[in-house]
Parts: C-alpha cells; sequence; structure tokens
C-alpha cells in the first residue's frame, strides 16, 4: 500500500516538474506580446533575421572545411620482385 503511494507520489511531483520547467522556458522565449508597437516588432525581426544569417554563415564555414580537406588518395604499391 505504501509503495503505491510513493509511485504515486513521485510521479505527480515529475509531472509537477515538466510542467513548471516548460512554463519557465515559453516565458524566456522572447516572443512579442500584443502591446508591442510595430517599431519594436520591426527591431525585434531584424535582430532574429541577422541572428539567423550568422548562425548560416557559420554553418557554411564548416560545411566548406568538410568538403576540401585533404587528403592523399589511395595507392597500390608496386609488386616486390626479387
Amino acid at each position: 500500500m505504501s509503495v503505491l503511494l510513493y509511485k504515486r507520489l513521485v510521479l505527480v511531483t515529475f509531472i509537477l516538474i515538466c510542467f513548471f520547467s516548460a512554463t519557465a522556458r515559453g516565458r524566456s522565449l522572447g516572443v512579442i506580446s500584443k502591446g508591442h508597437d510595430e517599431e519594436q516588432k520591426q527591431k525585434l525581426a531584424e535582430k532574429v533575421e541577422q541572428e539567423q544569417h550568422q548562425e548560416q554563415e557559420e554553418v557554411v564555414k564548416s560545411a566548406n572545411d568538410l568538403l576540401t580537406m585533404d587528403y592523399t588518395p589511395a595507392r597500390k604499391k608496386p609488386p616486390i620482385h626479387n
């Protein structure tokens, strides 16, 4: 009986922790509320676009590094004749 109660308590605690962590993360996303004016929306949109552009440039640079790796091609060694 006490094991069942303990399992329920652990389950309820886990669900509450998940609920509170999800709502806190949602508040920190920086989504524009209805009270902001157009100028603030435009500034935020430009900031987000600039961040995405920088991230895309970083991805392209790392992809270029991977595509231009130097390596020596495989060669067949000549047979040894005695």
